[in-house]
C-alpha cells in the first residue's frame, strides 16, 4: 500500500468487545482507531451527496427533522425487515464511509492504523486493510452485554445479531483474517500482546 500505514481491521458480532480492542490499541499501543460506525452516523448529515442520495431513494421524509437532519429511527424502520432496502443504503453509505477513511489514513502520522467496523468483512473498507481482526464471544455473553448497554430488548438485540451474522460469507477480501476469542476463561489482552509484537517485527512499532 507504498507509504500508507499498516491498517488493521477490527470486526466481529455485537457485543463481541470491538470497543475494548479498540480502546486497547488506542490506550497501550498508541495506534489510532477510525470507527466506521460514528463517522457514517456523522456523514449521514455532513454529507451533501450523501444526503441526496438517500432521499432519492426513500424520500424527503427522511430528513423531515426540526434541524434537517436524518430522522434515524425512520431510517431503522424502513431497512430493519427489508434486506433489499438495507443493501441499497448500504451501497451508498460504504462508499463515502471508505472516501472519509482514507483521508482520514493519509493524514495519519501513524505507522500504524484501525478501523472498527461491525460489517467491515462487508464493506469496500475491507480491501484497504492489511490484516483483519474478527472478535468473537459466547452469543449468551453479547445478547446479555448488548441489552444492557443499549437498554434494548431480546428481539431488538436479537435482530440485529441477524443482521451481521452473515459477514464472514463474504469472500470479496483476501485480507488475512485473524480470530480473537474474547470471554471468561479468553481475555483479550494476552492475545493482543502476542499480535503486537508481530507487528513491531515488520518494524512498524518501537
Amino acid at each position: 500500500m507504498g507509504n500508507m500505514p499498516f491498517t488493521l481491521g477490527i470486526t466481529g458480532g455485537i457485543g463481541s468487545g470491538k470497543s475494548l480492542i479498540s480502546q486497547l490499541l488506542r490506550l497501550l499501543y498508541g495506534i489510532p482507531v477510525y470507527d466506521c460506525d460514528t463517522a457514517a452516523k456523522s456523514l449521514y448529515d455532513t454529507d451533501a451527496e450523501l444526503r441526496a442520495d438517500l432521499i432519492g431513494l426513500l424520500g424527503k421524509a427522511l430528513y423531515a427533522t426540526p434541524q434537517g437532519t436524518l430522522n434515524r429511527p425512520l431510517l431503522a424502520d424502513i431497512i430493519f425487515n427489508n434486506k433489499e432496502k438495507l443493501t441499497s443504503v448500504e451501497s451508498l453509505v460504504h462508499p463515502r464511509v471508505l472516501k472519509d477513511f482514507i483521508k482520514w489514513r493519509a493524514e495519519s502520522a501513524a505507522q500504524v492504523v484501525a478501523v472498527e467496523s461491525a460489517i467491515l468483512l462487508k464493506s469496500v473498507v475491507a480491501d484497504s486493510c492489511d490484516t483483519v481482526l474478527f472478535v468473537e464471544a459466547d452469543k449468551a455473553e453479547r445478547l446479555l452485554l448488548t441489552k444492557q448497554r443499549d437498554h434494548a430488548t431480546d428481539q431488538q438485540v436479537a435482530g440485529r445479531m441477524a443482521q451481521q451474522q452473515d459477514q464472514l460469507h463474504y469472500t470479496s477480501t483476501k485480507v488475512p483474517v485473524i480470530p480473537i476469542f474474547n470471554g471468561m476463561n479468553k481475555p483479550i489482552l494476552p492475545q493482543l500482546e502476542l499480535l503486537i509484537p508481530y507487528l513491531t517485527g515488520k518494524g512498524l512499532l518501537k
